[in-house]
């Protein structure tokens, strides 16, 4: 998962994720920003809710127009 991450962002890029990150977090490289939802969902700007909002409207929009989608 690091160098997909690595390959399709910019290093130096502010990242901001919910605390699920252990696997691919890289802070020598990016501003990483985290938030806990157990704690809250929004701290001062960090936050994830365009990400979450992305992937619903993504979902919805593939079950609403499409039988199956395969890669």
């Amino acid at each position: 998962m690091r160098e997909g991450v690595r390959v399709n962002v910019e290093a130096g890029t502010k990242i901001h994720s919910d605390k699920y990150v252990v696997k691919w977090r890289m802070d020598e490289e990016y501003t990483h920003n985290v938030v806990n939802h157990l704690e809250a969902y929004v701290q001062g700007n960090v936050h994830t809710n365009g990400t979450e909002n992305f992937w619903s409207l993504l979902m919805r929009g593939i079950n609403g127009t499409y039988l199956a989608v395969k890669p």
